[in-house]
C-alpha cells in the first residue's frame, strides 16, 4: 500500500512537467506544418514565375478554401495533414478532416497580388499565419524570409509585420 501512495504522489508531483511537454510538443508539430506550407509554396512560386497561389477566402466557403490550397500545393509534398494544427485537432475532438465535407486549414495564407515576387518584396510578411492563438503565445506565423514567430515575439521585434 505504501508504494502504491508513493507512485501516486510521484505521479501527480510529474503530471505538470509531462503536461508542459505535451504543449510544447504540439506547439513544434504546428510549426512544422508551416514549414512543410512554407517550402511547398515556395517551390509552387518558384515554378510558377514568382507568383503567389491566387485563392481568396469565402468563410462561408471554408471547404473549398481549404481544397484550393491543397490543389495548388499538394503536387509539393504537403497532405491534408499539414493543413492541421493539432491542438485544434483535440479541440474539435478529432473530427475526420479527409471527409471532404470537413476539408479546413488551419494556416491563412497570405494574400499578394498576381505579380512577380510579389510574394518575396516584403521579408517580414506572413506566407502562413494560424487562424487561432491555439498555443497561448499568439498566432503563429511563417515570414517570406522562412523565419517562424508567433504574433506577442512580433510585437515585441517592432510591431505588427509589414
Amino acid at each position: 500500500m505504501v508504494v502504491i501512495v508513493i507512485i501516486a504522489i510521484i505521479s501527480l508531483l510529474t503530471y505538470p512537467a509531462f503536461q508542459w511537454y505535451r504543449v510544447r510538443a504540439q506547439k513544434i508539430a504546428c510549426q512544422q506544418n508551416l514549414k512543410s506550407l512554407y517550402v511547398a509554396t515556395s517551390t509552387y512560386v518558384n515554378a510558377n514565375g514568382d507568383r503567389w497561389p491566387q485563392i481568396m477566402f469565402n468563410s462561408e466557403k471554408e471547404a473549398e478554401y481549404a481544397d484550393s490550397w491543397m490543389e495548388a500545393l499538394g503536387q509539393f509534398g504537403i497532405s491534408w495533414g499539414n493543413f492541421i494544427c493539432p491542438v485544434v485537432q483535440i479541440g474539435l475532438k478529432n473530427p475526420n478532416y479527409l471527409e471532404p465535407s470537413k476539408h479546413r486549414t488551419d494556416y491563412m495564407g497570405g494574400v499578394f497580388v498576381d505579380q512577380p515576387g510579389s510574394c518575396r518584396k516584403w521579408p517580414k510578411q506572413p506566407w502562413f499565419v494560424e487562424r487561432q492563438d491555439s498555443h497561448g503565445s499568439g498566432n503563429l506565423m511563417i515570414l517570406t524570409d522562412g523565419s517562424l514567430l508567433d504574433l506577442n515575439q512580433a510585437q515585441e521585434l517592432g510591431g505588427q509585420p509589414q
